[in-house]
C-alpha cells in the first residue's frame, strides 16, 4: 500500500513538471520539442502573409 502511494506521488510529479515544460514552451515557437516543424509551418504562413501584403495595400490606393 505504501509503495503504490509512493509511486502515484512520484507520478503526479511527473505529470506536473511535463504539464509546466509545455506551457512554458508554448510561448515560444523555438523551445517545443519539434521545433523544426512549427518554424516550418510559420514559415510557411509567413510567406502566405508576405503574398497577400502587395495586394491589400494595391486595393486600398486604387
Amino acid at each position: 500500500m505504501q509503495n503504490n502511494a509512493y509511486v502515484a506521488k512520484k507520478l503526479n510529479a511527473v505529470i506536473a513538471v511535463k504539464k509546466h515544460s509545455i506551457i512554458g514552451r508554448s510561448k515560444n515557437m523555438l523551445h517545443f520539442n519539434n521545433s523544426a516543424n512549427c518554424m516550418n509551418k510559420a514559415l510557411k504562413i509567413w510567406k502566405r502573409r508576405k503574398c497577400l501584403l502587395p495586394l491589400k495595400v494595391v486595393e486600398k490606393l486604387d
